[in-house]
């Protein structure tokens, strides 16, 4: 694939416009702002950003408690939460739910990316330095409840599915040799082989290893996998799995449908903390984790070896 502009989602984006037969202008190279069009219709892009998605729409997504509340008052699950200004009402609220013996998230209103973001602190020191962070770039923050399961990248641009991906942390096998940072040097090595992104354990993800008695120099047993990070970013090495539509029951697709719909969005992604996607949501627990008015191309590039610009493809030849 031609390297075009500084950014795959861009340059996804663009490879599929040459497949289509559509022209496309890089309007201005350095704010990743380019047109793809035909003789009837175009389309704006600013990086994974569409002109066709209004701006009341992308603050409802920026917004995470707001969207929250929209998706919740329309029976979509999400999960409990409350939004703090103040960090000792945030810790109290906190270690009360903890004590509770429920598993919480503290995590800006607006962040993305996963930065700000801290799962399952347990003590007071974990929670207090979880808030202290959260609050440092924000000035709202959210304590939720936890909700257990896998996490999916549902894109749905004019109504319509047009992807669905499992996204996992990076993770390693053990072989009873060697040490959890050797396999990751070789996992490495596999990986660009394959054009993927390099694993890398940022000073979070070690301090999330000790949490589970791992360190860099451990040797796992044979068979044994060994999670590096909590967020899912591929960037970092997160993997990815394409996960087939009509594996999907009806339900889950109407389930996705409903929150396109209440999120008021032209393209739209959507993660979902689900178990088993191929399973009836309502049998199982299930919560919307946030919504995306950007949706990352790369996500489901990456979730095919070898690559394929699948979701890029549908989304233009839908709207052309």
């Amino acid at each position: 694939m031609k390297k075009i502009l500084n950014s795959l989602c861009a340059d996804l984006y663009l490879d599929a416009a040459v497949k289509l037969n559509l022209e496309y202008e890089i309007i201005n190279k350095d704010c990743l702002l380019y047109r793809i069009f035909n003789h009837e219709k175009e389309l704006i892009f600013k990086n994974g950003a569409l002109s066709l998605n209004s701006q009341v729409a992308v603050r409802i997504a920026k917004n995470k408690h707001e969207a929250s509340i929209i998706l919740g008052s329309n029976n979509i699950p999400t999960p409990q939460f409350k939004v703090f200004r103040n960090k000792k009402l945030a810790i109290a609220y906190a270690m009360q739910r903890v004590k509770l013996k429920n598993k919480i998230v503290i995590k800006p209103t607006d962040g993305k990316s996963a930065h700000g973001v801290y799962i399952d602190p347990k003590t007071e020191k974990q929670i207090t330095n979880s808030v202290i962070e959260a609050f440092s770039n924000n000035s709202h923050i959210m304590v939720e409840d936890y909700i257990k399961g896998k996490n999916y990248r549902v894109t749905l641009f004019q109504g319509e599915i047009m992807a669905v991906t499992w996204r996992r942390p990076g993770f390693v096998i053990g072989d009873g040799i060697n040490t959890i940072e050797q396999l990751i040097k070789i996992k490495n090595l596999k990986r660009k082989k394959i054009t993927y992104p390099q694993i890398i354990l940022r000073p979070r993800d070690i301090f999330y290893l000790k949490t589970k008695n791992f360190f860099l120099l451990s040797i796992p047993q044979k068979g044994q996998m060994v999670k590096l990070q909590l967020g899912c970013d591929m960037d970092i090495g997160g993997e990815r799995k394409h996960i087939k539509i009509s594996l999907i029951p009806q339900i889950n697709q109407d389930l996705f449908k409903n929150i396109y719909k209440y999120s008021y969005h032209k393209l739209l992604g959507i993660d979902l903390i689900i178990n088993d996607i191929t399973h009836p949501y309502t049998e199982q627990s299930c919560a919307v984790n946030e919504i995306n008015s950007a949706p990352d191309m790369a996500v489901h590039y990456f979730d095919q070896i070898p690559t394929d610009n699948y979701a890029a493809l549908k989304i233009l030849n839908q709207y052309f």
